[in-house]
């Protein structure tokens, strides 16, 4: 008997990686002048650290960003702290088949210090799988809070939803 190779269906994309490999094109820089530097290291219990900086030597100006990232197996969550040097603060949570299997909950919250600019985003991906046949379903929901006395509030939703290679 030969044993089937069974390839595990791939995960769905969001709306906006679809057009993700396009954008990539353009917006890589590749090109003389610009200086890039990138350090990793793991710390105890699953602690990454990483930082990213950047210089352009015609305009002298430099940029870099620190992530620390926890995660914790047992649970299924994942922790992710960034700062980057224009004062943009983003912190992201991850939990993958602890609530239920298959379920994918997410949300991340950024906060701009010098504009007072607040941003939120949840995310949830649900797989649905027996036997042959798999349906994901994603669904983003964005949140913006502007500030200032006014604070407008904006709200987008998002849903993709995938059965047998077919993207809706």
């Amino acid at each position: 008997m030969i044993p089937l190779l069974v390839a595990a269906p791939a995960m769905i994309p969001s709306y906006a990686e679809l057009t993700k490999a396009c954008k990539d094109l353009f917006s890589k820089n590749y090109h003389f002048g610009k200086l890039n530097s990138d350090t990793k290291s793991t710390a105890c219990y699953g602690t990454e650290i990483s930082t990213n900086t950047h210089q352009i030597i015609e305009d002298k100006s430099i940029s870099g960003n620190v992530q620390i990232k926890n995660t914790w197996p047992c649970y299924g969550l994942v922790v992710t702290h960034k700062w980057d040097t224009k004062n943009l603060q983003t912190n992201e949570v991850t939990c993958t088949d602890y609530l239920y299997k298959g379920l994918k909950v997410g949300a991340m919250a950024s906060y701009n210090i010098d504009t007072g600019v607040k941003a939120g985003n949840v995310n949830a991906l649900f797989r649905l799988s027996n036997g042959d046949s798999c349906i994901p379903l994603r669904s983003t929901v964005d949140g913006l809070v502007e500030g200032g006395d006014e604070q407008a509030v904006v709200v987008n939703g998002a849903a993709v939803l995938s059965c047998r290679s077919m993207i809706s």
